[in-house]
Formats: C-alpha cells, sequence, structure tokens
C-alpha cells in the first residue's frame, strides 16, 4: 500500500480535494488558527458589513480547509489551547465529553488535584486562564 500526502497551505489547497485532510496548529494564541492578531483594518474597510467578524477572513479559510475533505478531515490541537473555532466545533457536535468554563463559554475546565498536609483538593479551573479567564470551581 502506497500512502501519497502533500503539505499545503490553506490558499494553495483552494480548488484542491484529498481523501483524508489534516488541519494542524488549531490552536489558540498568536501564531494559532486564528491568529490572535487583530484583524486587518484596511481589509475590513473593504469588506461589506456583512462579512465584518470576529477573524472573518481566517474562519473563511478554517472552512476552505475543512471542506477540502472527500471522506475525513482530522484537526491537530493542543487540548489546553484549542482554537476557538475548534471549541466552536465540539460545542456545536454535542459529543464533547469535555466540561465547558461557564464564564468564557468556549474554553474546558482541567481538573487540578493533589495531597497537601495529608488533605486531598481539587478544582476544576478554566483553560483560557492565559487569555484572561479566572474561573475556578473548587470540588
Amino acid at each position: 500500500m502506497e500512502i501519497k500526502a502533500q503539505f499545503l497551505t490553506v490558499h494553495k489547497a483552494k480548488g484542491l480535494e484529498a481523501d483524508i485532510v489534516i488541519i494542524i496548529n488549531c490552536n489558540s494564541g498568536k501564531h494559532g488558527f486564528p491568529s490572535e492578531m487583530s484583524d486587518d483594518m484596511v481589509l475590513n474597510l473593504l469588506l461589506s458589513e456583512a462579512d465584518q467578524f470576529e477573524n472573518g477572513e481566517e474562519r473563511r479559510l478554517f472552512y476552505v480547509a475543512m471542506t477540502r475533505a472527500k471522506e475525513k478531515v482530522i484537526f491537530i490541537a493542543d487540548s489546553s489551547y484549542k482554537s476557538k473555532f475548534i471549541a466552536e466545533l465540539e460545542a456545536e457536535s454535542g459529543d464533547s465529553q469535555i466540561k465547558k468554563c461557564p464564564r468564557c463559554k468556549v474554553a474546558d475546565l482541567k481538573l487540578k488535584s493533589g495531597i497537601t498536609n495529608g488533605k486531598k483538593w481539587g478544582f476544576y479551573s478554566c483553560t483560557n486562564y492565559i487569555y484572561g479567564c479566572d474561573y475556578q470551581q473548587w470540588i
């Protein structure tokens, strides 16, 4: 069995198809997908109001990337720093077994626990902490 693989940017993949598409770097952050750098103000001047929404251009690119797959699309992301696009897909699918943060609504809650001076402790913490959500739920 021979496996052929190509590594393409989303821009280069426009108009192409593949049986399986793997989208890497579906993480949040400055170099994630979407990048957390601000949207291009010049581009927003050229777009109609209907096209001006948060991460609009990268959202369209993400859609292009997802729709290149004939059979299956696979997303690669760090579970602690998932892209908001991945969080939105999980929320819409209803398949996620992971608890979502009730404050920011998009990040996951991660269990942190331990033993101090012989006493067990634990709490759920929002994985969006580095971006300003300080939600915690003690158990």
